[in-house]
């Protein structure tokens, strides 16, 4: 129930040590305390209606019990008394009669049960009645080594009433060749990641892996085509070899390929610096000697994560947005050493970081607005020009 997500969501800011910061500087807990106990209330009354009724139904099902057994009991005394009835047959039919209203009794009082579970359990019927519009149907199983992806003439929105956020785009990537996204926000480079990811389908329009629908794939084999850096990721309360190795935490190798990878990443200058070094827990909320992380240190671990599943493709989702120049300058020198011929898909509003691409594919509205290289397009004077030179322009030394 959307009231009882709220209570949580409530409650767990105040006890969250990520959103104990604004708490305690912009004195939060009233206000927070206030929506839940709006969103209690609103929960309580439906309870207290369900309980009063409950409560209605158990009264009269008693009373009515009693009332009914009174004038049973008294119906057969009566015959007993004027010799219509032998001892034995009242004894027999008083209690015939009382195993009946038992009976009946129970059956009200199970009800009364049943509605008041069915209140308990109503989110999880509501969860069981979803139905996920992305449906693993496809039958081919993707096992090659590389790969060529097309987006044909697509279009999405994220539900009826919304507008477009992408708008009959149409373009080609090929899994060996470094591919930029660039746009400002808004403009749909992370929705177009998470059309390649199957985690939407086109509103219109279709992709195509190898000239098939990817729709034809199954989801886990299209899926571990990929690698994803988002730019709102993940950060796991787990040792750091587990942390490291989730995204393919299926291989048994994972020692020597996630200190590998936390030497890609960068990170491989703070974590053996522990004194448990990939066996530290990232956090101290069940382990008192665990590390709490800076927020470039946790991009750190992310990368890490995602470089550890070496799959055909990186997409990196704004890779260096919590890092000094520094690391990361060294996050993509030591990305490049280590890519392999493997592709990536690359979106970063620095665009200083985009000039050796393959192919620049530029959005603005949800449309392509051009496509090249760093050089073509700088040629072209377009949109990227643009933004390029006004990036450029503040880098200028007097």
């Amino acid at each position: 129930m959307s009231q009882e997500r709220k209570m949580n969501y409530s409650a767990g800011l105040l006890f969250s040590r990520q959103n104990i910061k604004d708490v305690q500087l912009f004195n939060l807990f009233p206000f927070i305390r206030d929506k839940f106990n709006s969103a209690w209330s609103m929960l309580f009354d439906k309870k207290r209606k369900m309980s009063f009724k409950y409560t209605l139904l158990l009264i009269g099902s008693a009373f009515l019990s009693e009332i009914t057994t009174a004038g049973v009991v008294f119906s057969l005394g009566w015959k007993l008394l004027h010799g219509a009835l032998t001892m034995g047959n009242y004894t027999y039919y008083q209690g015939l009669a009382g195993q009946i209203l038992g009976s009946m009794y129970m059956v009200v009082n199970s009800y009364g049960q049943v509605m008041d579970g069915k209140i308990r359990i109503q989110s999880f019927l509501k969860f069981m009645d979803w139905e996920n519009k992305v449906k693993d149907e496809g039958k081919l199983e993707f096992a090659g080594d590389s790969f060529k992806l097309r987006f044909d003439d697509v279009s999405f929105k994220y539900n009826e009433n919304s507008p477009l956020i992408l708008n009959h785009v149409t373009f080609e990537i090929n899994s060996w060749q470094k591919t930029a996204l660039v746009g400002i926000n808004g403009s749909g480079k992370t929705t177009l990641i998470k059309l390649i990811m199957r985690y939407y389908d086109p509103t219109e329009g279709k992709i195509l892996l190898n000239g098939h629908n990817i729709k034809e794939y199954t989801l886990k084999s299209l899926r571990k085509c990929f690698s994803t850096l988002f730019q709102d990721y993940s950060n796991y309360a787990f040792n750091v070899r587990e942390s490291v190795s989730l995204s393919d935490w299926e291989r048994e190798d994972n020692a020597g390929r996630a200190e590998a990878a936390l030497r890609v990443s960068g990170a491989d200058t703070f974590v053996f610096q522990f004194p448990a070094g990939m066996d530290t827990y990232l956090t101290r909320q069940y382990e008192d000697e665990g590390e709490e992380l800076s927020g470039g240190q946790w991009q750190k671990i992310a990368a890490a994560r995602t470089v550890f599943r070496e799959p055909l493709v990186y997409i990196l989702d704004e890779p260096s947005a919590s890092l000094d120049a520094e690391s990361e300058d060294e996050l993509f020198r030591q990305f490049e050493d280590m890519r392999n011929g493997r592709g990536v898909i690359l979106v970063s509003h620095r665009l200083s970081n985009l000039t050796s691409a393959d192919k620049i594919i530029v959005l603005e509205g949800g449309k392509v607005a051009e496509t090249g290289t760093h050089d073509e397009l700088m040629k072209s004077r377009g949109k990227y020009y643009y933004l390029y030179t006004l990036q450029a322009s503040k880098y200028k030394l007097d």
